[in-house]
């Protein structure tokens, strides 16, 4: 167990080593790998034990042992609320979900008094937010974990997911970097995987380069080592501070995007539509209209690229359905990842706390 990462904050991939990050990516593997073999009757028969053991006044060891995790969204969610709550449950905890109108916070309240009162009952806390200023004051307000479950600078969960979904896709696929395996191989969560593959796969980013995920996959892409091109109108690439702090990673910016594609083995795009930025539509699909990962873009990436979309997707807007609905998407893969990856934030991140 990493104990080096017990208690941290989880807010921005600036603030871990590419060890700190191997180590999360490799817990969640070793959480998959633990279950791999568990029926949907196996996991319920742990459960009746846990309670068992609970009615008998014995101790049921678990990551969360019974402890609550606080969910404070104040913008919707789908796939990220289901995957946080069934990854407290499945390591043993209760989620307690608050949306900005449920709290005290809608009538003015502040986020440091609100945070504290939850404290005594979680063992972390997960936000998210449309203001990231809201992660660092909650952050700094209480002693137990933060995790950023997406605000308007980054979205690292999502970002770690991705990455653990194309190393899951490299592993299951013959001729793909870090992969000599000359069989056909499906697409199973049953393969052990290496993490080796990163720094032999090459990747391309095409789409609104200032928004979270890009940042966040900036980030996470220049601490694993990854051949990773952002590719964005000008006006809308990630901040000049940010490409200077990277310049001398393996991360690069363009504003060309058959360059950036150029026999990429992996492709990630998102809507250039993020919440909040409606009143822009007319604009950005103006801006954006040669960065559609279409049929014509992809004839100039590897023959067997994977293509991940983090979703909701607008199908004819930055990408062709043709695309996203195609054998070479992995876009609903994606969900098993970003539940693991929630759990082993929780295991990790979580020791020792009482």
């Amino acid at each position: 167990m990493e104990y080096r990462l017990a208690h941290k904050d989880f807010i921005t991939l600036a603030d871990f080593s590419r060890d700190d990050l191997l180590a999360i990516l490799r817990e969640a593997e070793r959480i998959r790998r633990a279950e791999a073999s568990l029926t949907t009757v196996d996991i319920l028969h742990m459960y009746d034990e846990a309670r068992a053991l609970v009615a008998a006044g014995k101790r049921y060891e678990s990551v969360l042992n019974r402890r609550a995790v606080a969910l404070l969204f104040s913008l919707p969610s789908t796939r990220t609320r289901a995957a946080v709550e069934w990854a407290i449950v499945r390591s043993g905890g209760h989620p307690l979900y608050f949306t900005r109108a449920t709290t005290q916070v809608s009538r003015g309240e502040s986020i440091e008094d609100t945070v504290k009162s939850l404290e005594p009952y979680s063992a972390a806390l997960v936000l998210r937010t449309d203001s990231h200023e809201v992660l660092t004051r909650a952050a700094a307000a209480v002693k137990i974990p933060v995790i950023n479950a997406l605000s308007d600078l980054e979205h690292p969960v999502e970002v770690l997911a991705e990455f653990l979904t194309l190393s899951r896709v490299i592993a299951n696929r013959p001729n793909s970097p870090g992969n000599d395996s000359a069989a056909e191989i499906s697409l199973d969560f049953e393969s052990e995987i290496s993490f080796d593959c990163f720094t032999k796969v090459k990747c391309a980013y095409i789409g609104d380069g200032n928004n979270n995920i890009a940042k966040s996959f900036a980030y996470g892409a220049a601490k694993l080592g990854i051949d990773f091109t952002i590719a964005a109108p000008n006006d809308y690439q990630c901040p000049v501070e940010l490409r200077e702090q990277l310049s001398k990673t393996t991360v690069k910016f363009t504003d060309d995007p058959q360059k950036a594609i150029l026999n990429a083995h992996a492709i990630f795009s998102d809507t250039y539509i993020s919440m909040g930025q409606e009143a822009e539509r007319e604009k950005r699909e103006k801006a954006f209209q040669s960065y559609q990962v279409n049929e014509a873009l992809v004839k100039n990436a590897d023959p067997n690229y994977a293509y991940f979309h983090c979703l909701p997707a607008y199908r004819g807007k930055e990408v062709t359905a043709a695309i996203i609905d195609g054998n070479h998407s992995h876009v609903f893969a994606i969900a098993e990842s970003r539940l693991l990856v929630y759990r082993a934030l929780f295991s990790l991140l979580t020791q020792n706390l009482t």
